[in-house]
């Protein structure tokens, strides 16, 4: 990996958040994004063009971590910025029709 020269402060955001092996993340919202997608696109006047994902960044004790949108995660969007959240992945659904299962989540926020 290469690294910024001395004297630099990275300033981007977190890596991905990876629910698999480590399926619970506790934190505090340090805001949110968009990315243009590289998986997912849609059609906009007959031409597929990449799809614009929401990414919330959540500060961790272990760094910042990205989350990316989807049906089960939608509430978390609906949060503030500075909110201390815990996101639990519950594990995978099948839903008849779809290729894919849905990740199923389980998001809270600290009053």
């Amino acid at each position: 990996m290469v690294e910024l020269p001395r004297g630099y402060t990275a300033i981007n955001a977190g890596t991905s958040w990876d629910y698999k092996t480590d399926p619970v993340l506790e934190g505090t919202i340090a805001g949110f994004r968009s990315v243009t997608s590289t998986k997912y696109f849609e059609k906009i006047d007959g031409k597929k063009v990449p799809k614009e994902q929401r990414v919330c960044d959540i500060e961790t004790s272990s760094g910042t971590r990205a989350v990316y949108e989807s049906a089960s995660l939608s509430a978390l969007f609906d949060q503030k910025k500075g909110a201390r959240v815990c996101v639990i992945f519950q594990g995978l659904k099948k839903i008849e029709g779809r290729d894919q299962p849905m990740k199923l989540f389980t998001v809270g926020v600290k009053k």
